[in-house]
Protein backbone atom coordinates (compact mmCIF):
# COMPACT_ATOMS: atom_id res chain seq x y z
CA UNK A 1 0.00 0.00 0.00
CA UNK A 2 1.01 3.67 -0.71
CA UNK A 3 -0.32 6.42 1.43
CA UNK A 4 0.66 10.55 0.80
CA UNK A 5 -1.00 13.44 2.41
CA UNK A 6 -2.83 15.42 -0.05
CA UNK A 7 -3.52 18.58 2.10
CA UNK A 8 -3.77 19.39 5.51
CA UNK A 9 -6.24 22.12 7.47
CA UNK A 10 -4.98 25.29 8.21
CA UNK A 11 -5.46 24.58 11.72
CA UNK A 12 -3.57 21.31 11.61
CA UNK A 13 -6.78 19.32 13.08
CA UNK A 14 -7.32 17.28 9.44
CA UNK A 15 -5.77 16.14 6.54
CA UNK A 16 -6.71 14.20 2.91
CA UNK A 17 -4.56 11.47 2.44
CA UNK A 18 -4.35 9.42 -0.51
CA UNK A 19 -4.29 5.95 -0.67
CA UNK A 20 -2.91 3.00 -3.67
CA UNK A 21 -3.64 -0.23 -3.08
CA UNK A 22 -2.55 -2.84 -5.18
CA UNK A 23 -5.07 -4.87 -6.97
CA UNK A 24 -4.50 -8.15 -4.98
CA UNK A 25 -4.58 -6.55 -1.84
CA UNK A 26 -6.05 -8.37 1.29
CA UNK A 27 -9.66 -7.95 2.02
CA UNK A 28 -11.34 -7.16 5.38
CA UNK A 29 -9.87 -4.10 7.73
CA UNK A 30 -7.00 -1.89 7.27
CA UNK A 31 -5.70 0.25 9.98
CA UNK A 32 -4.00 3.49 9.13
CA UNK A 33 -2.03 5.91 11.29
CA UNK A 34 -0.52 9.30 10.33
CA UNK A 35 2.67 9.96 12.37
CA UNK A 36 4.45 13.81 12.25
CA UNK A 37 7.27 14.95 14.37
CA UNK A 38 4.29 15.80 17.06
CA UNK A 39 2.94 12.42 17.29
CA UNK A 40 1.69 9.52 15.85
CA UNK A 41 -2.79 9.37 15.60
CA UNK A 42 -4.53 6.86 16.82
CA UNK A 43 -6.17 4.85 13.99
CA UNK A 44 -8.51 4.99 11.00
CA UNK A 45 -9.86 1.51 9.78
CA UNK A 46 -10.86 1.44 6.37
CA UNK A 47 -12.60 -1.42 5.02
CA UNK A 48 -10.95 -3.12 2.00
CA UNK A 49 -13.23 -5.20 -0.23
CA UNK A 50 -13.38 -5.98 -4.08
CA UNK A 51 -16.52 -3.24 -5.02
CA UNK A 52 -16.26 0.16 -6.42
CA UNK A 53 -17.01 2.95 -4.05
CA UNK A 54 -20.26 5.53 -4.77
CA UNK A 55 -20.29 8.57 -2.33
CA UNK A 56 -23.11 9.41 -0.69
CA UNK A 57 -24.35 13.33 -1.83
CA UNK A 58 -26.36 14.82 0.86
CA UNK A 59 -29.03 16.04 1.34
CA UNK A 60 -30.32 12.48 1.44
CA UNK A 61 -32.41 11.78 4.22
CA UNK A 62 -35.44 11.36 2.50
CA UNK A 63 -36.94 8.93 -0.25
CA UNK A 64 -37.44 11.80 -2.33
CA UNK A 65 -34.04 12.82 -1.87
CA UNK A 66 -32.26 9.28 -2.23
CA UNK A 67 -28.57 8.62 -3.87
CA UNK A 68 -28.64 6.20 -6.71
CA UNK A 69 -26.41 3.13 -6.35
CA UNK A 70 -25.61 3.80 -10.26
CA UNK A 71 -24.22 0.45 -11.49
CA UNK A 72 -23.95 -2.52 -8.99
CA UNK A 73 -22.52 -4.14 -6.85
CA UNK A 74 -21.20 -1.18 -5.44
CA UNK A 75 -19.77 -0.11 -1.78
CA UNK A 76 -22.11 2.93 -1.11
CA UNK A 77 -20.19 4.90 1.48
CA UNK A 78 -21.45 7.22 3.73
CA UNK A 79 -21.78 9.54 7.33
CA UNK A 80 -24.53 9.58 9.63
CA UNK A 81 -22.97 12.57 10.55
CA UNK A 82 -26.05 13.25 13.30
CA UNK A 83 -28.27 12.22 16.08
CA UNK A 84 -31.49 10.80 14.10
CA UNK A 85 -29.76 11.24 10.61
CA UNK A 86 -31.10 8.75 8.05
CA UNK A 87 -29.12 8.19 5.02
CA UNK A 88 -31.40 6.65 1.51
CA UNK A 89 -30.32 5.09 -1.35
CA UNK A 90 -32.28 4.00 -4.19
CA UNK A 91 -31.66 1.43 -7.19
CA UNK A 92 -33.25 -0.54 -9.98
CA UNK A 93 -33.63 -3.82 -9.39
CA UNK A 94 -35.21 -6.82 -11.75
CA UNK A 95 -37.71 -9.16 -11.24
CA UNK A 96 -36.47 -12.47 -9.65
CA UNK A 97 -33.17 -10.96 -8.60
CA UNK A 98 -31.59 -11.34 -5.32
CA UNK A 99 -29.50 -8.80 -3.64
CA UNK A 100 -27.25 -8.36 -0.87
CA UNK A 101 -26.95 -5.77 1.39
CA UNK A 102 -23.88 -5.93 3.75
CA UNK A 103 -23.54 -2.70 5.86
CA UNK A 104 -19.86 -2.43 7.30
CA UNK A 105 -19.61 -0.12 10.02
CA UNK A 106 -18.51 -1.79 13.65
CA UNK A 107 -15.81 -4.08 10.95
CA UNK A 108 -14.30 -0.95 10.34
CA UNK A 109 -13.48 1.03 13.59
CA UNK A 110 -17.42 2.94 12.99
CA UNK A 111 -19.25 3.83 16.13
CA UNK A 112 -21.95 3.39 14.15
CA UNK A 113 -24.59 0.48 15.18
CA UNK A 114 -26.78 0.13 11.62
CA UNK A 115 -30.10 -0.83 11.04
CA UNK A 116 -30.50 -1.28 7.32
CA UNK A 117 -34.15 -1.19 5.54
CA UNK A 118 -35.25 -2.12 2.10
CA UNK A 119 -38.23 -0.40 0.82
CA UNK A 120 -40.96 -0.63 -2.07
CA UNK A 121 -41.77 2.53 -4.11
CA UNK A 122 -44.75 2.37 -1.81
CA UNK A 123 -42.35 2.98 1.61
CA UNK A 124 -43.12 -0.48 2.64
CA UNK A 125 -40.51 -2.51 4.79
CA UNK A 126 -39.38 -5.80 2.33
CA UNK A 127 -36.71 -6.34 4.88
CA UNK A 128 -34.55 -5.47 7.39
CA UNK A 129 -31.09 -6.22 9.36
CA UNK A 130 -28.01 -4.89 11.46
CA UNK A 131 -24.88 -5.94 11.14
CA UNK A 132 -24.41 -8.35 13.88
CA UNK A 133 -27.18 -10.53 11.72
CA UNK A 134 -24.89 -10.72 8.57
CA UNK A 135 -25.09 -9.65 5.16
CA UNK A 136 -29.18 -9.20 4.54
CA UNK A 137 -30.00 -11.19 1.26
CA UNK A 138 -33.58 -10.48 -0.30
CA UNK A 139 -35.10 -11.67 -3.45
CA UNK A 140 -36.98 -8.89 -5.38
CA UNK A 141 -40.61 -10.26 -6.63
CA UNK A 142 -41.09 -7.44 -9.28
CA UNK A 143 -39.42 -5.09 -11.49
CA UNK A 144 -38.60 -1.47 -10.36
CA UNK A 145 -37.40 0.47 -8.28
CA UNK A 146 -36.23 -0.22 -4.70
CA UNK A 147 -35.03 2.13 -1.32
CA UNK A 148 -32.43 1.18 0.74
CA UNK A 149 -31.98 3.24 4.40
CA UNK A 150 -29.04 3.38 6.84
CA UNK A 151 -29.50 4.74 10.69
CA UNK A 152 -27.93 4.38 13.97
CA UNK A 153 -30.23 1.69 16.17
CA UNK A 154 -29.51 3.72 19.15
CA UNK A 155 -30.63 7.35 17.17
CA UNK A 156 -26.88 8.19 17.53
CA UNK A 157 -24.58 10.66 14.86
CA UNK A 158 -21.56 12.11 14.41
CA UNK A 159 -18.19 12.48 12.50
CA UNK A 160 -17.37 8.88 13.58
CA UNK A 161 -20.60 7.14 12.58
CA UNK A 162 -19.13 6.09 9.26
CA UNK A 163 -20.85 3.02 6.78
CA UNK A 164 -20.14 1.33 3.92
CA UNK A 165 -23.16 -0.60 2.16
CA UNK A 166 -22.33 -3.10 -0.56
CA UNK A 167 -25.51 -3.65 -2.39
CA UNK A 168 -26.30 -5.59 -5.45
CA UNK A 169 -26.57 -9.37 -6.71
CA UNK A 170 -23.32 -9.66 -5.08
CA UNK A 171 -22.30 -13.27 -4.48
CA UNK A 172 -22.43 -13.69 -0.90
CA UNK A 173 -21.28 -16.94 1.09
CA UNK A 174 -24.11 -17.41 4.30
CA UNK A 175 -22.99 -20.81 5.15
CA UNK A 176 -19.71 -22.31 5.43
CA UNK A 177 -17.30 -24.94 6.88
CA UNK A 178 -14.77 -25.40 8.58
CA UNK A 179 -15.02 -21.89 10.25
CA UNK A 180 -11.27 -21.53 10.20
CA UNK A 181 -7.91 -22.79 10.32
CA UNK A 182 -4.20 -22.60 11.78
CA UNK A 183 -1.98 -20.21 11.14
CA UNK A 184 0.06 -20.90 8.01
CA UNK A 185 -2.40 -23.95 6.86
CA UNK A 186 -4.75 -23.75 3.76
CA UNK A 187 -8.52 -24.80 4.48
CA UNK A 188 -11.06 -26.39 2.17
CA UNK A 189 -13.78 -24.67 2.78
CA UNK A 190 -17.27 -25.96 1.47
CA UNK A 191 -19.84 -23.41 1.14
CA UNK A 192 -23.35 -22.21 0.40
CA UNK A 193 -25.52 -19.08 -0.03
CA UNK A 194 -27.03 -16.55 -3.11
CA UNK A 195 -25.21 -15.65 -6.60
CA UNK A 196 -22.61 -18.39 -6.13
CA UNK A 197 -23.37 -20.06 -9.45
CA UNK A 198 -21.93 -23.17 -9.73
CA UNK A 199 -19.16 -22.54 -7.21
CA UNK A 200 -19.44 -24.70 -3.59
CA UNK A 201 -15.53 -25.05 -2.33
CA UNK A 202 -12.60 -23.32 -2.23
CA UNK A 203 -9.17 -23.25 -1.31
CA UNK A 204 -7.98 -20.36 1.42
CA UNK A 205 -4.31 -20.24 1.99
CA UNK A 206 -4.06 -18.18 5.53
CA UNK A 207 -1.21 -16.00 6.18
CA UNK A 208 0.99 -17.41 9.03
CA UNK A 209 1.13 -13.99 11.02
CA UNK A 210 -3.00 -14.35 11.10
CA UNK A 211 -4.66 -14.55 14.57
CA UNK A 212 -8.08 -14.08 15.30
CA UNK A 213 -9.77 -13.49 12.50
CA UNK A 214 -8.92 -13.34 8.76
CA UNK A 215 -11.17 -11.98 6.04
CA UNK A 216 -11.30 -13.58 2.65
CA UNK A 217 -12.88 -13.05 -0.35
CA UNK A 218 -13.65 -16.26 -2.83
CA UNK A 219 -13.43 -16.59 -6.30
CA UNK A 220 -16.83 -17.56 -7.88
CA UNK A 221 -18.80 -18.60 -10.93
CA UNK A 222 -20.45 -14.06 -10.94
CA UNK A 223 -17.40 -12.61 -9.33
CA UNK A 224 -15.47 -12.09 -6.22
CA UNK A 225 -17.79 -12.36 -2.85
CA UNK A 226 -18.59 -10.71 0.15
CA UNK A 227 -15.61 -10.74 2.70
CA UNK A 228 -15.88 -13.50 5.23
CA UNK A 229 -14.29 -14.38 8.45
CA UNK A 230 -12.71 -17.45 9.12
CA UNK A 231 -11.62 -18.21 12.45
CA UNK A 232 -7.78 -18.63 13.22
CA UNK A 233 -6.41 -20.29 16.37
CA UNK A 234 -2.89 -22.55 16.62
CA UNK A 235 -5.23 -25.65 17.92
CA UNK A 236 -6.39 -28.21 15.03
CA UNK A 237 -10.03 -27.81 13.57
CA UNK A 238 -11.74 -31.15 13.60
CA UNK A 239 -15.56 -31.37 12.41
CA UNK A 240 -18.10 -32.39 14.14
CA UNK A 241 -20.71 -34.90 12.75
CA UNK A 242 -24.35 -34.61 14.48
CA UNK A 243 -25.66 -37.42 16.22
CA UNK A 244 -27.57 -37.72 19.20
CA UNK A 245 -25.21 -40.16 20.64
CA UNK A 246 -22.71 -38.86 23.46
CA UNK A 247 -19.34 -38.82 21.61
CA UNK A 248 -15.79 -38.62 22.76
CA UNK A 249 -14.23 -35.20 23.32
CA UNK A 250 -11.44 -34.53 22.49
CA UNK A 251 -8.71 -35.39 24.74
CA UNK A 252 -6.04 -32.80 23.14
CA UNK A 253 -6.57 -28.97 22.54
CA UNK A 254 -8.68 -28.91 19.62
CA UNK A 255 -11.77 -26.86 17.81
CA UNK A 256 -14.93 -28.41 16.89
CA UNK A 257 -16.74 -27.26 13.95
CA UNK A 258 -20.50 -27.93 13.72
CA UNK A 259 -24.38 -27.01 12.92
CA UNK A 260 -26.72 -27.29 15.36
CA UNK A 261 -28.35 -28.79 12.26
CA UNK A 262 -31.50 -31.05 14.02
CA UNK A 263 -30.76 -31.09 17.57
CA UNK A 264 -29.97 -27.58 19.71
CA UNK A 265 -27.66 -30.21 21.76
CA UNK A 266 -24.29 -32.16 21.53
CA UNK A 267 -23.11 -34.43 24.23
CA UNK A 268 -19.30 -34.98 24.85
CA UNK A 269 -17.90 -37.68 27.49
CA UNK A 270 -14.62 -37.83 28.82
CA UNK A 271 -12.46 -39.53 31.62
CA UNK A 272 -11.61 -36.64 34.20
CA UNK A 273 -8.67 -36.44 36.35
CA UNK A 274 -8.29 -34.07 38.94
CA UNK A 275 -6.02 -31.50 38.59
CA UNK A 276 -6.19 -31.79 35.31
CA UNK A 277 -8.54 -28.84 34.47
CA UNK A 278 -9.84 -28.53 30.73
CA UNK A 279 -10.98 -24.84 29.41
CA UNK A 280 -14.06 -25.54 27.44
CA UNK A 281 -15.88 -22.22 24.60
CA UNK A 282 -18.81 -22.34 23.28
CA UNK A 283 -19.55 -19.91 20.59
CA UNK A 284 -21.46 -19.38 17.34
CA UNK A 285 -19.56 -19.91 14.25
CA UNK A 286 -20.00 -16.90 12.54
CA UNK A 287 -22.31 -13.31 12.06
CA UNK A 288 -25.76 -14.02 12.14
CA UNK A 289 -25.96 -17.31 13.41
CA UNK A 290 -28.77 -17.81 16.44
CA UNK A 291 -26.37 -19.86 18.36
CA UNK A 292 -26.78 -18.62 22.12
CA UNK A 293 -24.44 -20.68 23.72
CA UNK A 294 -24.72 -22.71 26.92
CA UNK A 295 -22.42 -25.35 28.58
CA UNK A 296 -23.16 -28.19 30.80
CA UNK A 297 -21.18 -30.63 32.82
CA UNK A 298 -22.40 -33.50 34.72
CA UNK A 299 -21.36 -36.53 36.71
CA UNK A 300 -21.70 -40.69 35.69
CA UNK A 301 -25.22 -40.24 37.65
CA UNK A 302 -26.38 -37.19 35.68
CA UNK A 303 -26.05 -34.43 38.38
CA UNK A 304 -25.01 -30.96 37.58
CA UNK A 305 -21.51 -30.18 39.04
CA UNK A 306 -21.17 -26.66 36.84
CA UNK A 307 -22.82 -24.84 33.93
CA UNK A 308 -22.29 -21.67 31.85
CA UNK A 309 -23.85 -18.95 29.21
CA UNK A 310 -22.80 -16.95 26.84
CA UNK A 311 -24.98 -13.60 26.30
CA UNK A 312 -26.22 -13.49 22.33
CA UNK A 313 -22.80 -13.76 20.36
CA UNK A 314 -20.52 -13.68 23.55
CA UNK A 315 -19.44 -17.20 24.29
CA UNK A 316 -19.57 -19.44 26.57
CA UNK A 317 -16.93 -20.27 28.85
CA UNK A 318 -16.71 -23.38 31.54
CA UNK A 319 -13.84 -24.42 33.21
CA UNK A 320 -14.23 -27.97 34.18
CA UNK A 321 -12.33 -29.48 36.76
CA UNK A 322 -13.51 -32.96 37.93
CA UNK A 323 -13.10 -33.20 41.76
CA UNK A 324 -12.66 -37.41 40.92
CA UNK A 325 -11.22 -39.37 38.40
CA UNK A 326 -14.19 -41.03 36.17
CA UNK A 327 -16.20 -40.51 33.44
CA UNK A 328 -17.68 -36.83 32.53
CA UNK A 329 -20.70 -35.55 30.42
CA UNK A 330 -20.77 -32.22 28.74
CA UNK A 331 -23.53 -30.84 26.95
CA UNK A 332 -23.09 -28.13 24.51
CA UNK A 333 -26.48 -26.65 23.77
CA UNK A 334 -28.00 -24.12 21.83
CA UNK A 335 -30.27 -22.42 24.54
CA UNK A 336 -32.28 -20.38 22.28
CA UNK A 337 -33.58 -23.79 20.96
CA UNK A 338 -33.29 -23.07 17.20
CA UNK A 339 -32.06 -25.62 14.86
CA UNK A 340 -31.17 -25.62 11.54
CA UNK A 341 -28.33 -24.66 8.93
CA UNK A 342 -27.44 -21.13 10.12
CA UNK A 343 -26.89 -22.51 13.34
CA UNK A 344 -23.28 -22.75 13.24
CA UNK A 345 -21.02 -23.03 16.51
CA UNK A 346 -17.39 -23.96 17.62
CA UNK A 347 -16.70 -25.78 20.54
CA UNK A 348 -12.92 -25.12 21.76
CA UNK A 349 -11.20 -27.22 24.21
CA UNK A 350 -8.19 -26.52 26.52
CA UNK A 351 -5.81 -27.91 29.00
CA UNK A 352 -6.25 -25.77 31.88
CA UNK A 353 -2.78 -24.89 31.67
CA UNK A 354 -0.99 -21.88 33.97
CA UNK A 355 -1.40 -18.91 31.42
CA UNK A 356 -1.30 -15.22 31.06
CA UNK A 357 -2.89 -12.00 29.13
CA UNK A 358 -0.91 -8.88 28.96
CA UNK A 359 -2.44 -5.73 28.38
CA UNK A 360 -0.70 -1.99 27.88
CA UNK A 361 -2.39 1.15 28.81
CA UNK A 362 -2.57 2.57 25.54
CA UNK A 363 -2.01 1.91 22.24
CA UNK A 364 0.59 3.92 21.17
CA UNK A 365 3.96 5.36 22.26
CA UNK A 366 5.35 8.81 21.92
CA UNK A 367 9.29 9.35 22.73
CA UNK A 368 10.37 12.75 22.74
CA UNK A 369 13.72 13.38 21.29
CA UNK A 370 17.01 12.75 23.42
CA UNK A 371 13.96 11.22 25.81
CA UNK A 372 12.28 8.57 27.82
CA UNK A 373 8.29 7.33 27.57
CA UNK A 374 7.66 4.91 30.09
CA UNK A 375 5.43 2.42 29.32
CA UNK A 376 2.48 0.44 32.03
CA UNK A 377 1.86 -3.40 31.54
CA UNK A 378 -0.82 -5.12 33.70
CA UNK A 379 -0.77 -9.29 33.47
CA UNK A 380 -3.60 -10.99 34.07
CA UNK A 381 -2.62 -14.47 35.10
CA UNK A 382 -4.67 -17.37 34.37
CA UNK A 383 -5.26 -20.74 35.81
CA UNK A 384 -2.59 -20.41 38.84
CA UNK A 385 0.23 -18.93 36.55
CA UNK A 386 2.47 -17.56 39.12
CA UNK A 387 6.06 -17.29 37.44
CA UNK A 388 7.72 -14.37 36.25
CA UNK A 389 7.01 -12.63 32.86
CA UNK A 390 9.75 -10.85 31.62
CA UNK A 391 9.21 -8.27 28.34
CA UNK A 392 11.02 -8.25 25.16
CA UNK A 393 10.78 -6.27 21.79
CA UNK A 394 11.05 -6.36 18.72
CA UNK A 395 11.07 -4.06 15.34
CA UNK A 396 11.94 -0.63 17.82
CA UNK A 397 12.39 2.31 15.62
CA UNK A 398 16.18 3.45 14.62
CA UNK A 399 17.83 5.39 17.44
CA UNK A 400 15.21 3.96 20.15
CA UNK A 401 16.46 1.99 22.82
CA UNK A 402 14.15 -0.57 24.66
CA UNK A 403 14.48 -1.62 28.37
CA UNK A 404 11.92 -4.27 29.56
CA UNK A 405 10.85 -5.07 32.91
CA UNK A 406 9.58 -8.01 34.65
CA UNK A 407 6.71 -8.80 36.73
CA UNK A 408 7.93 -10.79 39.69
CA UNK A 409 6.41 -14.09 40.55
CA UNK A 410 3.05 -13.36 41.29
CA UNK A 411 2.63 -10.01 40.52
CA UNK A 412 0.14 -8.56 37.92
CA UNK A 413 2.03 -5.01 37.11
CA UNK A 414 5.38 -4.48 35.11
CA UNK A 415 6.81 -0.98 33.59
CA UNK A 416 9.24 -0.94 29.98
CA UNK A 417 10.95 2.22 28.54
CA UNK A 418 11.85 3.66 25.22
CA UNK A 419 14.68 5.81 24.97
CA UNK A 420 15.56 8.44 22.01
CA UNK A 421 18.75 8.96 21.33
CA UNK A 422 19.66 12.73 21.05
CA UNK A 423 20.50 11.89 17.00
CA UNK A 424 17.00 10.30 16.81
CA UNK A 425 14.71 12.69 14.38
CA UNK A 426 11.40 13.29 15.25
CA UNK A 427 8.63 11.70 12.52
CA UNK A 428 10.99 8.52 12.94
CA UNK A 429 8.12 5.42 14.04
CA UNK A 430 7.82 1.84 13.69
CA UNK A 431 5.67 -0.88 14.46
CA UNK A 432 7.09 -2.85 17.62
CA UNK A 433 5.88 -6.43 18.64
CA UNK A 434 5.74 -6.46 22.51
CA UNK A 435 5.71 -9.60 23.86
CA UNK A 436 6.01 -11.20 27.60
CA UNK A 437 8.04 -14.58 28.05
CA UNK A 438 7.35 -16.85 31.34
CA UNK A 439 9.13 -20.22 32.07
CA UNK A 440 11.32 -22.26 30.01
CA UNK A 441 11.50 -25.99 28.10
CA UNK A 442 8.49 -27.08 27.72
CA UNK A 443 6.72 -24.95 30.06
CA UNK A 444 7.82 -21.60 28.50
CA UNK A 445 4.74 -19.68 27.62
CA UNK A 446 4.88 -16.40 24.78
CA UNK A 447 2.24 -13.73 24.99
CA UNK A 448 2.02 -10.59 22.71
CA UNK A 449 0.81 -7.21 24.62
CA UNK A 450 -2.61 -6.11 23.25
CA UNK A 451 -2.63 -2.45 23.07
CA UNK A 452 -5.45 0.28 23.08
CA UNK A 453 -8.64 1.23 24.88
CA UNK A 454 -12.00 -0.56 24.48
CA UNK A 455 -13.57 0.18 21.46
CA UNK A 456 -16.58 2.36 20.62
CA UNK A 457 -18.80 0.51 19.09
CA UNK A 458 -20.81 -1.73 21.77
CA UNK A 459 -21.31 -4.17 19.37
CA UNK A 460 -19.13 -7.49 19.67
CA UNK A 461 -17.75 -6.72 16.11
CA UNK A 462 -13.90 -5.35 16.28
CA UNK A 463 -11.38 -4.77 13.62
CA UNK A 464 -9.01 -5.08 15.64
CA UNK A 465 -9.73 -8.65 16.24
CA UNK A 466 -7.99 -9.27 12.87
CA UNK A 467 -5.07 -7.47 13.22
CA UNK A 468 -1.46 -8.80 14.57
CA UNK A 469 -0.92 -7.05 17.65
CA UNK A 470 1.58 -4.29 17.52
CA UNK A 471 2.35 -1.14 19.00
CA UNK A 472 3.33 1.76 17.26
CA UNK A 473 6.59 3.97 18.64
CA UNK A 474 7.33 7.38 17.38
CA UNK A 475 9.58 9.52 18.05
CA UNK A 476 8.46 13.56 18.96
CA UNK A 477 9.55 16.82 19.37
CA UNK A 478 10.26 17.46 23.13
CA UNK A 479 7.94 20.17 24.53
CA UNK A 480 9.05 19.25 28.31
CA UNK A 481 11.07 21.40 31.04
CA UNK A 482 13.29 18.53 31.37
CA UNK A 483 14.80 14.87 30.62
CA UNK A 484 16.61 12.51 33.27
CA UNK A 485 19.08 9.73 32.27
CA UNK A 486 20.51 7.44 35.29
CA UNK A 487 23.30 5.74 35.77
CA UNK A 488 24.37 3.04 36.29
CA UNK A 489 21.68 0.99 33.91
CA UNK A 490 22.04 -2.17 35.87
CA UNK A 491 22.93 -3.44 38.78
CA UNK A 492 23.37 -7.09 40.21
CA UNK A 493 23.17 -7.17 44.16
CA UNK A 494 22.67 -9.83 46.46
CA UNK A 495 20.52 -10.13 49.60
CA UNK A 496 21.21 -7.77 51.88
CA UNK A 497 22.95 -5.36 49.31
CA UNK A 498 23.09 -1.97 48.33
CA UNK A 499 23.90 1.11 46.14
CA UNK A 500 23.58 4.40 44.81
CA UNK A 501 21.86 5.57 41.69
CA UNK A 502 22.79 8.77 39.98
CA UNK A 503 20.16 10.86 37.86
CA UNK A 504 21.03 13.23 36.01
CA UNK A 505 18.87 16.10 34.26
CA UNK A 506 19.12 18.13 31.58
CA UNK A 507 16.99 21.48 31.88
CA UNK A 508 15.77 23.49 29.15
CA UNK A 509 15.80 27.21 29.47
CA UNK A 510 13.29 27.99 31.72
CA UNK A 511 12.13 27.36 35.75
CA UNK A 512 15.20 25.44 37.67
CA UNK A 513 12.82 24.69 40.58
CA UNK A 514 13.69 21.60 42.19
CA UNK A 515 12.88 17.66 40.56
CA UNK A 516 11.65 15.39 42.77
CA UNK A 517 12.81 11.79 42.20
CA UNK A 518 10.45 8.18 42.91
CA UNK A 519 9.93 5.39 41.63
CA UNK A 520 7.00 3.38 40.38
CA UNK A 521 6.56 -0.31 40.18
CA UNK A 522 9.48 -1.14 42.81
CA UNK A 523 9.11 -4.56 43.52
CA UNK A 524 8.56 -6.29 46.93
CA UNK A 525 12.31 -6.79 48.13
CA UNK A 526 13.31 -3.70 46.60
CA UNK A 527 13.72 -0.95 48.56
CA UNK A 528 14.22 2.83 47.03
CA UNK A 529 14.44 6.24 49.09
CA UNK A 530 13.14 9.36 47.57
CA UNK A 531 15.49 11.76 46.54
CA UNK A 532 15.36 15.42 44.89
CA UNK A 533 17.75 17.64 42.26
CA UNK A 534 17.88 20.56 43.67
CA UNK A 535 16.64 23.74 42.27
CA UNK A 536 19.32 24.95 39.81
CA UNK A 537 21.20 21.75 40.10
CA UNK A 538 21.56 18.63 37.27
CA UNK A 539 22.18 15.68 39.45
CA UNK A 540 20.72 13.72 42.36
CA UNK A 541 21.31 10.40 43.93
CA UNK A 542 19.16 7.65 45.06
CA UNK A 543 19.62 4.93 47.62
CA UNK A 544 18.84 1.47 46.57
CA UNK A 545 18.86 -1.46 49.19
CA UNK A 546 17.91 -4.98 48.68
CA UNK A 547 16.11 -6.59 51.99
CA UNK A 548 17.48 -10.27 53.26
CA UNK A 549 15.09 -12.87 51.58
CA UNK A 550 14.23 -11.24 48.53
CA UNK A 551 14.31 -14.45 45.61
CA UNK A 552 16.84 -14.34 43.24
CA UNK A 553 15.61 -13.06 39.70
CA UNK A 554 15.38 -10.23 37.31
CA UNK A 555 13.73 -6.94 38.18
CA UNK A 556 12.65 -3.57 36.40
CA UNK A 557 12.78 -0.03 38.26
CA UNK A 558 11.34 2.54 36.72
CA UNK A 559 12.74 6.31 37.72
CA UNK A 560 10.14 9.11 37.57
CA UNK A 561 11.19 13.14 38.22
CA UNK A 562 8.38 15.52 39.22
CA UNK A 563 8.78 19.78 38.65
CA UNK A 564 5.10 20.49 39.62
CA UNK A 565 2.47 19.29 37.26
CA UNK A 566 5.42 17.91 34.83
CA UNK A 567 6.05 13.86 35.38
CA UNK A 568 9.02 12.76 33.26
CA UNK A 569 10.39 8.97 33.44
CA UNK A 570 13.87 7.92 32.95
CA UNK A 571 15.52 4.66 31.45
CA UNK A 572 14.57 1.64 33.20
CA UNK A 573 16.52 0.12 35.43
CA UNK A 574 17.62 -3.41 35.76
CA UNK A 575 18.36 -4.80 39.16
CA UNK A 576 19.50 -8.12 38.93
CA UNK A 577 19.29 -9.94 42.30
CA UNK A 578 21.65 -12.87 43.47
CA UNK A 579 20.83 -16.10 45.13
CA UNK A 580 21.69 -15.98 48.94
CA UNK A 581 24.56 -17.81 49.81
CA UNK A 582 25.21 -18.96 53.22
CA UNK A 583 28.04 -16.90 55.20
CA UNK A 584 27.75 -13.86 52.82
CA UNK A 585 28.06 -10.26 54.88
CA UNK A 586 25.08 -8.20 54.89
CA UNK A 587 25.57 -4.71 52.69
CA UNK A 588 28.45 -5.83 50.75
CA UNK A 589 28.80 -3.50 47.79
CA UNK A 590 27.13 -3.69 44.58
CA UNK A 591 28.94 -5.50 41.65
CA UNK A 592 28.72 -3.14 38.94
Amino acid sequence: MRAAVRSVAPGGDSAEVVLALPVDAAVGPLSLRIVTPKGVSRPAWIWVDPFPSVPEREPNDDPSEAGEAGRVPAGLTGTIDRPGDCDSWRAAVRQGAVWAFDCVAARAGSALVPVVEVRDAAGRVLASATEEDGPLVHRFAWDGVCFVSVRDARGGGGAGYAYRLVTGPVPVIQRHMPLGERPGEVVGLEFEGANLGRTRRARVAIPRESAGVFWASVETEHGPSLPIALLVDPAPVLGHTETDATMPLPAEAANLDGVFQRFPSARFFFRGVPGRPLTIRLSRGRAGSPVVGRLVLRAANGAVLASAEGDGGREAILLCDPPAAGLYTLEALNSSGRTGPDCAFRLSVRPALPDFRLLLDDDRVLVPAGGTALVRVAAERLHGHAAAISLVARGAPAGVEFRGGTAPPGASFMVATFTATAGAQPGTAGLVRLRGISGAGSGRVTREAAAGPPAENPGRLRPDAAEAPALPVAVVEDAGCFRLTIAPGQVTLPPGGRTELTVRAVRQPGPGNAIGLDALAVPAGVSLRPGRIAAGRTTGRLQLAVQPGTPAGAYGLAILGRMGDEVRPAPLVRVLVLAAKRGTPRGQPARL
